[in-house]
């Protein structure tokens, strides 16, 4: 309960949010709210009645809204009707209050109340008089056609509502009201329509008013006052029979009225009875157009209510319509018995009689019998079995008439035969009651018949006078009737029952010398001595060869052209030789084939062939279709002997005059049957033994296709025609030369026993199945598919996958024929397998390729595929995808796409089981892509065909790819692609590649297979593949790939040695497997930034070229170890932990790499605080101590770092570390070695107090200052740093240590005041200012601030002051300085030589005399006239200047230099 109220808490929350929507303007909404709001309303039991009226009121007012679409406007209606179920009086009051008198309403609004009124018939019934009452004052301003109508359709509903009341008012709920107002009311409108509108209304407007008639006359024939008017109105809604668009309602409402008469007992008047009979059996029996069916079934109805009401006119009526000579009349006359009588109404059984008599007439009637035999139309002949049947079936239904008609038989018979024929005769009768209409058939029954008959009276003496009797008939037939016909099959007949050879010799004799007696001479001498040879083979062959011995044909030519009766020609000899053969004993025939009937015929032939004794090429037409039908029928006959043994020695030969003929006929027309009837020869000719090789048949096959597929279209042949007859006739010959086609193709390749020879056969048509002439394609489809449907028995081994992958695709081609075509060969191809469960189903999914709609096209074709890739046998899936690979190259794009669905649907379902063959498919598919590349949809497809495969076999996928060439060409890039654009197949090739790259990288040496994997990972990533789960695995495996591959040259595969088809002015590359990891490191990076697993580097794109260089790699990893995103914890430490086995690996590359990564990631506290660094420090101390320089670089900066990342660790292990550190400052090989040690000393020192350096302090001051003058600018820099920071440590024990080494490096210091490096400039500023204190020279700390100011004082300057105040305070520190100043004479930097010699200079200046005398002043003097020649001028200016300053001093002093 609590549920179902929960349930209508929903409903109305979501019916009042779709009401806050239809405030909007959307009409597009509008539409689709209605729509739903209608489910709503009719599904839901209960409606909150504010919602209720919230709904009418929107509902009334979008219908009334002109403005809006009329659809949405029906659909507003619709709803307003709708909610009459929850609050129908709310719903009347509103469509009332916009229905009112004199005003012409909306449409709508009428359409409203007529829907109610028929929806609600029980509520609406007391609204009606109102309702009426003001409709009737509209009907006067209703001008528009529109609104006429929809005023009709109120009429119609209005009317059926009353109708239904007054004839059913008990069951009302409430007190009857008076239905006679209401049917006044209904007599004004619908008398106003009729005659104010009726007469001048339009078709569509004439519809609305006849579908109103029928329900309004029908209420009205209640009322005895008004139903003579009503049924004056019937002859108008008869008038209306004009049109089959309209008909069917006519019909309806005259239903609906003679539905009412019964109801009411009115009898109508005759001469209105008659008009409906006419008009009623009109609709039925309509010519030349058929019926439409609802409209014929509609008004045999309506005459199934007549027989009930008047049953003895309605067949008077028919009695004397059936005497018309019209078969259609006829026809439906007697279907209408059969309806009436199978109603098994009552009041016919009073009329069986009168039925038996009408139906006798019709079956005595001697003209139709006439016509049947007569006739020469098959429509005509048809029309007139068709009486015949129907009269039969309805005496069948009235059961009195066929028992007992073997006793109608004369009485006037052989007496031998009244058992036999009493017997037969019921029989016989079978064929004239539809158990089987084949004239054929029936003819061979009656010829059985006399051929019993005449053994059952075995009187030689009355068998000869009824061939004498049936000879003398034949005058009294015409030569095309049917009679004639059956007169010489008869005929034979009888002479091959006659016992008296002579006789029979003697009647065959006359026939042959006077022929023009049977009237057409071939035809009648050919039946004649075919049926006789039926017993008498050897007397027909001796008088025929007799006959040709002594007949001169020529002359006999001649007297017939004069005497004009015609004489029998060779050709004529020839026809008559098949027949013989196809009637003979079969036994008999086989012994006298070759000597006495095939030598005949091929003698005459060559007879007719020759002028004047030369063989010439003929082109009698009718002589090459007798020979062609005399051989036809000799051959039949040899087959039907069914004789296992028989050799047909003429075999070969007899088929090179086939092929001849079809040879000879035009490649452009198609006016004569040789064609034709050749192929039906040949085909008979190909089942007989000796059995032609492969090779013949193939030649055979091959060219009767190419004398009958590229004729022009069957359009272009028929216009050869003058006539349409002529026309038909090419068609005809057309239809019938393709079938034949078919038929031989079907015999010649089915008899094969060899699939394979089968398949070659079939090859024959590919050509002309993918033939960019549709009729030429139309032709191939419809001959194989011929081939292929209707119980074929195919070689046990015939495989079916490369002729379904040929044929599926085209149920999308061009035309519906070649579609169904293709269809049901692909339908057949399944049954030749054994396979008929979906047959049904594939059959119904068949019709719908008759659709013009492509989408619809290939949606069938879609299900179709699904359906018969379940079956195609797994070991022929790669014929199947070679094909359809074929075709998405070559075929038009509709069946492009079908190739890619069928391919697809193929892989779908077969997939699972494809492991054995995937190399091969995967293959096929390369070698097509090349060419498929060029069309954008087919590629597509083959893309989708790779996922698909991947999808069940990733792993073969996978490794397949792996082993194309590096670096990967485009289409393999584009299979990578296809493979990470597809959500179920891109996180399983990560995680295969993954899985390889970790097994390629094991011993941590990189081969071939780990580089190509990494080229792979590369594709897949820079598509978008998300990496987060797989990151911290894949960044350490590239990573170390990047670090393994540092130097190689690309190695070989043993796995391909394919080479790269280059383009024109393209130069061969050979990749280099660093940079081929790098590109992929780089794209995993972009990946992970993007996915915020890594930040951008501070090195940016250089990042990857110091990666890749061995010289710098080391930079790059630290770099991307910067680049880590710190915040993602988790991340890093997973990374952490893979990597952590690169500090022991056997690789020195590798162990660099990771130890470059490591150094910078102990700088991080929260990597210390979550990671176990504990034993990176300790590997990172070891490490300290390596040979290889810059693994030592690497693994101090780590220890350097720990003092960042971990402070509490760097004191803890301050004494391994210093020592490690320390160590490094005698790397005097590699200043990266002592530079980063020197950093790394700074860091530790900056967290240790004096006493716990003070072991180290003296090391570390003397190996510090051996870097002031080094030539790397980081190592002097850092050198003077961390000098600085010894001040701190002195403590007691080293100060005067430190003091002494002060004046030492003093010079250093000011002199680098003026480094090219600014930063160390600023670094000697203020190590100075640490240092001097340590002096006792504070006083010059006011010259140190000049270099403070923002115009830095020269250098002359500065030097002078400060040696002014240094000698006043201590000349030992300035003679200290000029002792040590000789060195920097020389230095490489010209602004430290031009410094050395400013401050010599004014050292000079301020020496005492004591120390003047004691200056080496040859020396010095040397030495600046050596500066005097510096390349550099400011050094010249100096040395200049200080050498005047010498000189003036020691004239001061009178020293003489």
């Amino acid at each position: 309960m609590a549920h179902g109220m929960e349930d209508s808490t929903e409903e109305f929350g979501d019916i009042n949010l779709t009401l806050g929507m239809l405030n909007k303007e959307d009409n597009v909404s509008k539409e689709d709210i209605y729509s739903h709001l209608t489910s709503v309303i009719q599904n839901t039991d209960i409606l909150d009645e504010a919602i209720v009226q919230r709904l009418i009121y929107y509902a009334s007012k979008d219908m009334r809204d002109d403005k809006i679409p009329r659809e949405i406007r029906m659909l507003a209606g619709e709803v307003l009707v709708s909610l009459a179920a929850h609050d129908f009086n709310s719903v009347m009051h509103e469509v009332q209050n916009n229905f009112r008198i004199l005003e012409l309403p909306d449409e709508f609004v009428v359409l409203s109340l007529a829907e109610l009124a028929t929806s609600y018939v029980s509520q609406s019934i007391p609204f009606m008089m109102m309702t009426l009452l003001t409709m009737q004052t509209m009907l006067r301003l209703a001008e528009d056609e529109n609104m006429r109508g929809t005023f009709c359709i109120a009429l119609e509903k209005f009317s059926k509502t009353i109708y239904k009341y007054v004839n059913h008012w008990r069951d009302f709920p409430y007190p009857r009201l008076d239905a006679d107002r209401l049917s006044d009311k209904i007599f004004m409108v619908f008398r106003y329509i009729m005659e104010k509108w009726a007469p001048l209304a339009s078709p569509m407007h004439t519809l609305h008013i006849i579908k109103a008639h029928g329900p309004t006359v029908s209420l009205l024939l209640h009322r005895a006052d008004f139903c003579e008017y009503a049924l004056s109105q019937v002859p108008w809604l008869l008038s209306q029979y004009k049109d089959k668009e309209i008909d069917f309602h006519v019909t309806q409402s005259l239903k609906q009225i003679l539905t009412a008469t019964v109801l009411y007992d009115i009898g109508l008047p005759r001469s209105l009875r008659q008009s409906i009979f006419i008009s009623l059996l009109h609709q039925i029996c309509r010519v030349p157009e058929l019926p439409v069916k609802e409209n014929e079934i509609e008004a045999s109805r309506c005459f199934l209510i007549l027989a009930h009401s008047n049953p003895a006119e309605l067949l008077e009526f028919f009695d004397e319509q059936i005497r018309s000579n019209n078969e259609a009349t006829r026809t439906g006359i007697l279907t209408l018995l059969r309806s009436i009588i199978n109603a098994e109404e009552p009041r016919l059984r009073d009329h069986i009689i009168s039925i038996e008599r009408t139906v006798q007439l019709i079956m005595g009637d001697l003209s139709i019998k006439e016509k049947l035999m007569k006739t020469n139309s098959h429509e005509d002949g048809k029309k007139e079995k068709s009486v015949q049947e129907t009269s039969l079936q309805v005496l069948k239904t009235l059961d009195p008439l066929v028992i007992g008609m073997p006793q109608i038989l004369p009485e006037m018979i052989h007496p031998k035969l009244v058992d036999l024929w009493q017997t037969r005769l019921p029989e016989l009768l079978q064929p004239l009651e539809g158990k089987n209409t084949s004239i054929v058939l029936w003819e061979t029954m009656l010829l059985q018949l006399l051929k019993e008959s005449l053994w059952k009276i075995s009187d030689t003496a009355w068998t000869i006078q009824l061939s004498r009797d049936f000879n003398q008939q034949m005058d009294s037939y015409s030569n095309t009737s049917i009679e004639k016909k059956f007169l010489w099959k008869a005929l034979g007949t009888t002479l091959t029952s006659c016992q008296d050879t002579n006789f029979v010799s003697s009647q065959i004799k006359e026939f042959l010398t006077a022929p023009h007696q049977l009237g057409d001479q071939r035809q009648g001498i050919t039946a004649i001595l075919g049926h006789c040879a039926e017993n008498h083979l050897d007397i027909v062959l001796k008088v025929l060869k007799t006959f040709q011995n002594q007949e001169k044909f020529f002359m006999n030519r001649c007297k017939s052209l004069f005497s004009g009766k015609k004489s029998l020609t060779k050709t004529d000899i020839m026809v008559i030789y098949g027949a013989v053969a196809l009637h003979a004993p079969k036994q008999q025939l086989l012994a006298r084939l070759d000597q006495d009937v095939v030598s005949q015929v091929l003698l005459l032939y060559s007879q007719c062939s020759q002028i004047l004794g030369v063989s010439v090429m003929n082109k009698d037409i009718d002589l090459q279709m007798s020979f062609t039908r005399s051989i036809t029928e000799i051959v039949i006959a040899v087959q039907d002997a069914e004789d296992l043994k028989f050799q047909f020695s003429y075999k070969e030969t007899l088929m090179g005059y086939m092929l001849d003929f079809i040879r000879d006929e035009p490649l452009d027309s198609l006016a004569s049957p040789v064609r034709w009837k050749a192929l039906i020869a040949i085909r008979y000719l190909s089942k007989l033994k000796p059995k032609l090789s492969l090779n013949d048949h193939l030649n055979i096959l091959e060219e009767n296709i190419r004398r009958l597929l590229p004729l022009p279209p069957l359009g272009s042949l028929t216009n050869d025609g003058r006539t349409d007859k002529d026309k038909e006739h090419i068609k005809f010959l057309y239809e019938r030369s393709m079938d034949a086609l078919g038929k031989l193709l079907r015999t010649v390749i089915w008899d094969n026993v060899k699939a394979e020879d089968c398949q070659e056969m079939f090859n024959l048509l590919r050509m002309w199945l993918v033939s960019q002439k549709e009729w030429e394609r139309e032709r191939a489809f419809q001959i194989i598919a011929k081939v292929l449907t209707n119980d074929i028995e195919a070689p046990e081994d015939f495989k079916i996958g490369s002729l379904l992958g040929l044929l599926a695709p085209h149920c999308c081609d061009t035309l519906p024929t070649i579609r169904q075509a293709a269809a049901s060969s692909a339908i057949g191809l399944l049954c030749i397998k054994g396979i008929h469960l979906e047959v049904e189903r594939l059959q119904g999914l068949q019709e719908g390729l008759e659709s013009d709609d492509v989408q619809v096209q290939i949606k069938v074709s879609s299900k179709i595929a699904k359906i018969v890739s379940k079956f195609i046998p797994n070991e022929e899936i790669q014929m199947f995808l070679e094909e359809t690979l074929d075709g998405l190259e070559s075929l038009n794009p509709t069946c492009t796409m079908a190739c890619g669905i069928w391919m697809i649907a193929a892989l779908k379902e077969q997939g699972v089981a494809l492991e054995d063959q995937l190399l091969e498919i995967l293959s096929t598919i390369y070698r097509h892509m090349p060419v498929l590349r060029q069309k954008e949809e087919s590629f597509q497809f083959i893309l989708e065909a790779i996922s698909q495969i991947a999808s069940f076999h990733m792993e073969a996928v996978v490794v397949n790819l792996l082993q194309k060439p590096l670096p990967f060409d485009r289409d393999t890039k584009t299979l990578w692609k296809a493979l990470a654009e597809n959500p179920a197949s891109r996180g399983k090739v990560m995680r295969a590649l993954v899985n390889k790259l970790e097994t390629g990288l094991e011993d941590d040496i990189a081969g071939i297979e780990a580089i190509s994997v990494a080229c792979a990972i590369q594709e897949v990533v820079s598509w978008g593949t998300p990496v987060t789960h797989l990151y911290p695995e894949l960044f350490t495996l590239l990573l170390k790939l990047v670090s393994c591959t540092l130097g190689q040259k690309m190695p070989t595969s043993p796995l391909n040695h394919r080479r790269r088809v280059m383009q024109q002015g393209e130069r061969q590359q050979i990749p280099d497997p660093c940079r081929l990891s790098t590109a992929t490191l780089k794209c995993l990076q972009a990946q992970a930034m993007r996915e915020g697993l890594a930040k951008e580097s501070d090195e940016g794109d250089n990042l990857w070229t110091l990666l890749s260089n061995p010289g710098t790699h080391h930079i790059g990893v630290c770099a991307l170890a910067r680049s880590m995103a710190v915040w993602q914890h988790g991340v890093i430490l997973d990374i952490m932990e893979q990597l952590l086995s690169s500090l022991t690996s056997s690789s020195e590359y590798y162990r660099i790499t990771g130890t470059a990564f490591f150094s910078e990631l102990m700088r991080e506290p929260i990597l210390w605080k979550h990671g176990n660094l504990r034993d990176v420090l300790s590997l990172m101390d070891q490490s300290a101590w390596d040979s290889n320089a810059i693994l030592r670089q690497m693994a101090i900066r780590g220890l350097g770092n720990t003092a960042s990342g971990a402070p509490h660790k760097a004191k803890k292990h301050k004494q391994i570390m210093l020592e490690s550190i320390i160590r490094g400052l005698y790397h005097l090989a590699r200043t990266e070695v002592v530079c980063e040690s020197l950093k790394a000393l700074k860091k530790i020192l900056e967290l240790l107090t004096d006493r716990d350096v003070s072991f180290y302090f003296k090391e570390i001051v003397l190996q510090t200052r051996t870097f002031f003058e080094d030539e790397q600018d980081d190592v002097r820099l850092t050198a003077i740093f961390l000098f600085e920071d010894m001040a701190s440590l002195t403590g007691r024990r080293w100060k005067i240590f430190f003091a002494e080494e002060i004046k030492k490096s003093l010079i250093s210091f000011l002199l680098h005041l003026w480094d090219p490096n600014p930063k160390i400039g600023a670094a000697c500023r203020d190590v100075l200012t640490v240092c001097i204190p340590f002096l006792g020279l504070q006083e010059l700390y006011g010259v140190l601030d000049h270099l403070l100011d923002h115009d830095l004082p020269r250098t002359r300057d500065f030097y002078r002051q400060f040696c002014v105040k240094l000698a006043k305070k201590n000349q030992e520190i300035l003679w200290i300085l000029h002792t040590h100043s000789f060195t920097f004479f020389t230095s490489s930097w010209e602004m430290i030589r031009s410094a050395a010699v400013k401050l010599t200079d004014a050292i000079v200046l301020n020496l005492t005399s004591q120390y003047m005398e004691l200056l080496d002043r040859e020396q010095l003097t040397t030495r600046l006239q050596e500066l005097r020649q510096d390349p550099c001028i400011s050094v010249q200016r100096a040395a200049e200047a200080a050498l005047q300053t010498l000189l003036r001093r020691c004239k001061e002093i009178s020293i003489i230099l």
